[in-house]
């Protein structure tokens, strides 16, 4: 975790962080302390990952950060890290995090908690979707599964949920406030609608879409399109005319809830934080 202001979020400051973390990740590999504390039991060969988490502290950085690692082809003058200097072996995995990540992260999280508080999502029963592929199977007990780095990073990310209980203290009865579904945080800008039908088209594959549970599709891209509404409603119109225009998908569409979400970003008053003790 690199916290930074706006000036030193820099190149250098990001390949020197790189590098350091591509030399602990081999450290973690090769040591028995690491192992016995947190490699998983009956595991001997723990997939070690690096991740680096570039926070911009007092909010104002709006470059393209991801430039660093690969340069930007409208920009001749621009160059990128070269990582063969960056002290990765052969196997191994440096995951990066930009600003823009962090606050969609952030904002998931803080969301999460927000539809929590209103009892419409539970404390415990929920877990992340991983869909059955024909060559990939899920292993282990959905609830216990952890949110991968891809998972968090792709376009979407979906989460099962259980039907939502809470203790009535009026009444001493534990009564069911909301439905079993899906929330389905989206992290694009909806800048076309064609968007949107990719997504009704995975969803729809992965028999979510008409198991008849509550679908909440939430944005929370802080460089959303302003016309990111209009995008989706063209795109339940463009998706229901493929079906020719069934009644029953139509439906479907029109019941999944479209939000867009305040996104959330924490800034540190520097002033304050060099008092804190």
């Amino acid at each position: 975790m690199k916290s930074y202001k706006k000036g030193s979020i820099k190149q250098s400051n990001v390949r020197s962080a790189l590098k350091s973390l591509g030399v602990t990740i081999e450290c973690a590999r090769v040591s028995s302390v690491w192992k016995g504390r947190y490699a998983p039991s009956g595991i001997s060969s723990p997939d070690v990952r690096g991740v680096l988490f570039v926070y911009n502290h007092d909010g104002e950085y709006d470059n393209k950060f991801y430039n660093f690692i690969t340069p930007d082809e409208d920009d001749k003058d621009s160059a990128s890290i070269n990582t063969d200097s960056l002290s990765v072996k052969k196997g191994q995995y440096l995951h990066i995090l930009d600003p823009m990540a962090v606050n969609y992260l952030t904002t998931v999280v803080n969301d999460v908690s927000r539809l929590h508080h209103h009892k419409s999502f539970p404390q415990d029963n929920y877990a992340f979707f991983y869909p059955e592929l024909t060559l990939h199977k899920t292993h282990g007990e959905a609830y216990g599964r952890a949110a991968t780095i891809e998972l968090l990073t792709a376009p979407y990310l979906i989460i099962k949920h259980d039907e939502v209980k809470k203790y009535n203290e009026k009444t001493a009865s534990v009564e069911e406030c909301y439905g079993p579904g899906y929330v389905i945080y989206y992290n694009r800008p909806g800048s076309d609608h064609r968007e949107f039908m990719y997504l009704f088209d995975m969803i729809s594959r992965f028999q979510i879409l008409d198991r008849g549970e509550k679908i909440r599709l939430r944005v929370a891209c802080s460089d959303r399109d302003l016309e990111i509404r209009s995008n989706f409603e063209k795109a339940k119109v463009a998706y229901s005319q493929a079906w020719g225009f069934d009644e029953y998908k139509e439906k479907l569409l029109n019941d999944i809830e479209f939000v867009l979400i305040d996104t959330w970003s924490k800034v540190f008053n520097t002033i304050d934080v060099g008092w804190e003790k």
